[in-house]
């Protein structure tokens, strides 16, 4: 079974670079693959995706944010909802576009049966590919 780990991140290398580490360290990461979508240009989040070598890793990257297509009917937006709905629309959905682009990549493209998401702040045990893999087959073979 193939079960990619998909990542998103924008512009935090600091905690990214922890958890890159913690990736490759992990039992099992040679049996998957890394799809992390780059939303924004930081440079130094760039390095730290290219820098990887333990294990396979699709980059995709969007130099521009990915749906800051938003941000121009801020306006409109808050003329029609109360201001902290509108802020809310505008601040999340470029995250869960993004999310959703990702996980898509990763059943669609990479023809998986499923997926393991993982915040680019959260460091894995070195355990946790195993965990999941097999959480996987217990929860597909339960009918």
């Amino acid at each position: 079974r193939f079960i990619p780990i998909v990542m998103i991140a924008a512009f935090r290398p600091h905690y990214m670079r922890r958890v890159l580490a913690a990736l490759e360290a992990c039992d099992g990461i040679h049996d998957t693959v890394l799809v992390v979508s780059q939303d924004g240009s930081d440079p130094e989040v760039t390095a730290a995706i290219q820098g990887l070598t333990a294990l396979p890793v699709v980059h995709l990257h969007h130099p521009t944010a990915m749906f800051g297509v938003l941000e121009p009917l801020r306006g409109v937006l808050e003329a029609l909802f109360p201001r902290v709905v509108a802020q809310n629309v505008i601040g999340t959905a470029p995250v869960g576009f993004n999310a959703r682009h990702t996980m898509s990549f990763a059943f669609d493209a990479l023809h998986a049966p499923a997926a393991i998401y993982i915040e680019e702040d959260i460091q894995p045990a070195p355990t946790f590919l195993r965990f999941f893999t097999l959480s996987y087959d217990l929860l597909a073979n339960t009918t």
